[in-house]
């Protein structure tokens, strides 16, 4: 019996065995690489598990990724999705769902108003770092921009655990964009679970530490300050100061990367990321000069705003050449005691605001248009400032003050966030009579189908209705006296007849006519002086001709009569 009660025992616990060995999730779901069309999902487990994501546009869901070899680090890249579209998704570890399920939103691929948070140094104290997450917990931006720092030591596994504990229901929903800070470099190299656990965009992949996006009309460069840096005479030369500066492949990368989006018509800011900004308020340090070095080449190019950590509190200010700079710094590691409101800086530029406090910054874009707003751990507002001017619209109710189109319609705000009337889709038709009533404010006309589409014609305008109409324009040449006259709706120049003259009987025509004695096409008619007449068959003699006269057409005739006689 106690035999038979061992091999159930037995039986049982190979039964239970892979329960008992099922894998944990020891990381995520977090997100990575937000695009346009899709999203990185990653998770890690402490035991090899296959893994497979399901997602859709409801809770539903309804589609699912292929099984992932086994392993205990996964990503599942979800491409092809639509552009500005909530999606919901939820993870399977070994055929089960594991974990909590998460939503994401696609990058819009048009211009369009968004926010997004920055913070960072969340090292060292888990408690601030937390409370920090809990603040921002309460905005809902399209992304998280992470300075650096986000762990004590890059290389230690058990910390970035610990970080993704604290983070996980924010990086379950919102991607987050990181930074390489100096704790997470390691003798000038980016650490194993750094590479393994961040996510660059695709065209980053030869350099994962330095890498730039795009969103909505926005371009992002985050740069490595610690890890792709090197020494020497070429670099002094390069920045004008004793320190290290970019290496000579991520300064041709950040020079290309500004000079295509300053190209690109769809880009209006640009914003700078790095850990160490060009300046520090802290005692002892002076920011960057390498970032110091090229803020000619930000000044020149679309740069708007350089966003950075390092230094453990909130500081806001401008720069030698005017671009507005952000030390957001205070996510959880010992602040430090800022000196900004203090005596002369060791490099132009103008200090805002600079106090020592956990902090985080909401920033709000709309076209050109950008407004911050710096908070605390406690939720209180440390400031807020914008810069950049207004878009157009945001919504169509933006442009109700403009004058309506022409044509039955609405506005609407488009892709460059100006406003644009639409005219709506013509009704469709055979024949004219199915367009329907007249539209009451438009002109006189009638319905045409044109195309099988209602085409509302207007009456052709009458150019006049009485003479009147008509006076004041231009006359044309051709007759003296001519005026304007309205005829038929339209003004023609008119040329007034000529008066006949008061010549008695005589008709006006008959002024230009010569006597009959005096025409050359009668010669034969000699009129009798006597007022008689000579019969000669083809002239006559009037009693007007003169002797001379007389005597010449007598000789005439008689040259004639013997001509005559001699051709006979």
């Amino acid at each position: 019996m106690k035999s038979v009660f061992c091999l159930a025992l037995v039986g049982a616990l190979v039964v239970l065995s892979p329960l008992a060995s099922a894998a944990t999730l020891t990381k995520g779901p977090y997100l990575q690489d937000l695009r346009v069309d899709g999203v990185t999902v990653v998770w890690e487990t402490d035991t090899d598990s296959a893994g497979v994501l399901e997602y859709g546009p409801t809770e539903a869901l309804g589609s699912a990724s292929a099984s992932g070899p086994s392993g205990t680090h996964h990503e599942v890249r979800l491409a092809g999705l639509d552009a500005a579209t909530l999606y919901h998704y939820r993870i399977n570890v070994d055929g089960q769902p594991a974990g909590q399920a998460g939503t994401f939103v696609t990058a819009p691929d048009k211009k369009a108003p968004f926010t997004f948070l920055a913070f960072g140094d969340n090292r060292s104290d888990p408690n601030a770092h937390a409370l920090i997450v809990s603040r921002m917990l309460q905005h809902q931006p399209a992304f998280i921009i992470n300075t650096g720092d986000m762990v004590s030591d890059g290389k230690v596994e058990d910390q970035w655990t610990d970080f993704f504990k604290i983070e996980a229901e924010q990086v379950r929903d919102t991607v987050m964009w990181p930074t390489v800070g100096n704790h997470e470099e390691d003798n000038h190299k980016v650490p194993a679970p750094y590479l393994r656990l961040m996510v660059p965009p695709e065209s980053a992949k030869d350099h994962p530490s330095y890498y730039s996006f795009d969103y909505s009309n926005s371009h992002f460069i985050v740069l490595d300050h610690h890890a792709e840096m090197e020494a020497g005479v070429d670099c002094i030369f390069r920045i004008q100061a004793f320190d290290e500066c970019f290496s000579a492949d991520q300064l041709a990368w950040l020079k290309a990367d500004l000079a295509a989006a300053n190209q690109n018509d769809g880009v209006d800011n640009v914003f700078v990321i790095a850990h160490m900004g060009p300046y520090s308020s802290k005692k002892g340090r002076s920011g960057s000069a390498q970032l110091r070095a090229l803020l000619p080449l930000f000044a020149s190019s679309k740069v708007s705003m350089i966003i950075s950590g390092h230094d453990h509190y909130y500081e806001h200010g401008h720069t030698s050449n005017g671009l507005n700079y952000v030390i957001t710094g205070g996510g959880g590691a010992p602040l430090y005691e800022t000196q900004g409101t203090v005596g002369a800086t060791p490099y132009p530029h103008k200090i805002m605001v600079s106090t020592s406090v956990y902090n985080f910054i909401s920033v709000y874009v709309a076209g050109q248009q950008v407004d911050v707003t710096a908070y605390q751990a406690n939720g209180d507002e440390i400031e807020s400032f914008g810069f950049g001017p207004a878009p157009d619209c945001i919504q169509p109710d933006d442009c109700a003050a403009y004058e309506e189109g022409a044509c039955e319609g609405a506005w609407a705000c488009n892709d460059n966030m100006k406003c644009q009337w639409v005219c709506d889709a013509p009704q469709s038709c055979i024949t004219a009579g199915e367009c329907g009533d007249p539209p009451g404010d438009r002109c006189k006309g009638a319905w045409e189908c044109v195309d099988n589409a209602c085409q509302w014609v207007c009456d052709a305008t009458p150019d006049c209705v009485s003479d009147s109409d008509c006076e004041g324009r231009a006359g044309l040449t051709g007759c003296d006296g001519g005026y304007f006259a309205c005829m038929d709706g339209m003004c023609e120049w008119t040329c007034p007849q000529r008066p006949p003259e008061d010549t008695g009987t005589a008709h006006p025509t008959d002024e230009a006519q010569v006597p009959d004695a005096a025409q050359p096409t009668d010669p034969g008619v000699v009129q009798d002086p006597g007022g008689g007449s000579v019969n000669g068959g083809s002239c006559s003699l009037g009693a007007s001709a003169s002797p001379l006269g007389t005597l010449l057409l007598l000789l005439a005739a008689a040259f004639w009569f013997l001509k005559k006689r001699s051709w006979s």
